[in-house]
């Protein structure tokens, strides 16, 4: 209680306001901003994860032209060339990003609190431009609707890359 204080909003349900994201920590999370990006992106640099061509979101996402007006089960779209389903509309999906942090912070993870956390990809009552990868929407951290939703993320291993110690290569003549 004392590391991780209840939020006093009775709408957050008693729930701590901030849980703190350590990418170097194993197990489940929520993506950051930056992960949640190159994820929906699938690996190019357009504006969705298909390409720039906003006449083809119908053909990979639920949004407002779309979606007969309510959320659309999973992998009912194309996914993208990772592989990756419904990254843009039918959810808007909700990130460890705190609102007005990626600009202003060098850290990927952006400030430890904020009031508003950020959601991407657009939902299904959401205009094709909202569902770009880029797109975000603030929401405030206990809403509880129907065009909210969130996709783990998992750190597969406690060590860091940058922490895994380095073997030296033989010298030279050496096996």
């Amino acid at each position: 209680p004392t590391k991780y204080p209840r939020d006093s909003n009775r709408l957050a349900n008693q729930a701590p306001h901030d849980w703190p994201l350590d990418p170097t920590r194993r197990g489940f999370r929520l993506p950051t901003a930056a992960e949640w990006e190159i994820a929906s992106r699938g690996g190019v640099r357009t504006a969705y994860g298909f390409g720039s061509d906003e006449s083809l979101l119908h053909e990979f996402g639920r949004y407002q032209r779309n979606s007969d007006n309510q959320v659309q089960p999973p992998k009912t779209r194309r996914p993208n060339l990772r592989g990756m389903f419904d990254q843009h509309g039918n959810l808007n999906e909700v990130v460890h990003n705190w609102e007005g942090t990626l600009a202003e912070s060098t850290e990927p993870v952006g400030a430890e609190l904020g009031i508003y956390r950020l959601a991407g990809g657009g939902g299904w009552s959401s205009v094709a431009d909202d569902c770009r990868s880029s797109s975000r929407s603030a929401i405030v951290p206990w809403s509880r609707n129907a065009h909210l939703g969130l996709r783990l993320a998992i750190t597969p291993s406690e060590i860091s890359p940058v922490e895994r110690p380095v073997q030296a290569l033989p010298e030279e003549g050496k096996p």
